[in-house]
């Protein structure tokens, strides 16, 4: 009787190792598939250029004006497109962009973009601008990816 009740504790014993083994071996499936899916995620990031990358241009190029200030930003489309056998992608925009003291400018209502003499046409306005007055203007920026990253061209 004695040695049947040592078997049957045996058996357990390998009944216990197998469940746990069982456990395990799910544990570290799990783990490696959370691992594939951050390292597949974390590689889909850099596909296009970020709408922060493209404000951040925007703004450095505001930032050099004597006369405009951006308020705001917001990517109203993008495109993917090749240039020059370059990976290249195009960012439409609408910005709202204060008048840091007054001036005159050619501003086209229709397309809402500021424009130089002689590139106007008839929804072009002479607009004068006070301290602290506000336009809403579009436009694109154009990136292409280098081995840095996506870079304003």
């Amino acid at each position: 009787m004695n040695k049947l009740y040592g078997n049957a504790r045996v058996i357990e014993f390998f009944d216990r190792i197998r469940e746990f083994s069982g456990v395990m071996i799910k544990k570290r499936i799990a783990v490696i598939l959370a691992a594939l899916v951050t390292l597949t995620l974390a590689g889909c990031g850099d596909d296009i250029p970020s709408e922060a990358l493209a404000k951040k241009t925007l703004e450095d190029k505001y930032a050099s004006s004597p006369y405009l200030k951006m308020d705001s930003f917001k990517k109203v489309n993008g495109r993917q497109s090749s240039f020059g056998g370059e990976s290249a992608y195009i960012i439409y925009y609408e910005a709202e962009v204060e008048a840091k003291k007054p001036f005159n400018a050619l501003y086209d209502e229709a397309t809402k973009k500021f424009v130089d003499f002689g590139e106007g046409t008839p929804t072009t306005k002479q607009l004068s601008m006070k301290a602290g007055d506000k336009v809403v203007t579009t436009g694109k920026i154009d990136f292409v990816k280098t081995e840095n990253g996506w870079q304003k061209e």
